[in-house]
C-alpha cells in the first residue's frame, strides 16, 4: 500500500464541505478552503488552509500502517476571537473521532490532537488564527 496524502487531504475536505455551519462561516463557502495558503493576501478572510502534513509508518508483519499528522489553520484577518472559536467548533464536529473514507486505505480514523488561538499579527492584532492538528491512524 502506498499512503496517498492527497487523498487523505481530499477526505478532510470532504469533511469540512459536509459541514453547512462552517461553510456559512467561510467567506467565499467551500472555495474558503485552501491547499496551498501561502500567500493569502489576495483572499477574503475568512479562510482555511492546509498548513502542515507528515507521516509515521508503524507497520506490522500483518499490516502497513501509518499515522498521518495534518495542520489546518483557520485566518481570519479582521475577525474576533469568537468567529476563531465557532471555527474551532466546526473543525471538531467534523473531524474529531470520525472515519473517513479515503481511496486506496482500508481504514482512517481522524483525531483533533490538538487546537488552539492565535492573535495573527500581534503587532497590530489584527485577527486571530484557529488552528489544529489531526493526527490520523491509516491501514
Amino acid at each position: 500500500m502506498s499512503l496517498e496524502l492527497t487523498e487523505i487531504q481530499k477526505s478532510v475536505r470532504n469533511k469540512l464541505i459536509a459541514n453547512s455551519n462552517l461553510i456559512a462561516i467561510l467567506a467565499n463557502g467551500s472555495n474558503s478552503i485552501l491547499d496551498n495558503p501561502q500567500n493569502t493576501n489576495n483572499n477574503d478572510y475568512p479562510l482555511i488552509g492546509f498548513t502542515d502534513q507528515r507521516s509515521e509508518p508503524f507497520d506490522t508483519t500483518s499490516n502497513q500502517g501509518n499515522t498521518v499528522f495534518i495542520a489546518l489553520t483557520a485566518y481570519t484577518q479582521t475577525g474576533s476571537r469568537l468567529q476563531a472559536q465557532a471555527i474551532l467548533k466546526e473543525f471538531n464536529t467534523s473531524l474529531h473521532q470520525v472515519d473517513l473514507s479515503v481511496n486506496n486505505l482500508v481504514y482512517c480514523r481522524s483525531i483533533i490532537e490538538f487546537s488552539e488561538i492565535v492573535v495573527d499579527d500581534p503587532t497590530v492584532a489584527d485577527g486571530f488564527n484557529a488552528i489544529i492538528r489531526l493526527r490520523l491512524t491509516t491501514y
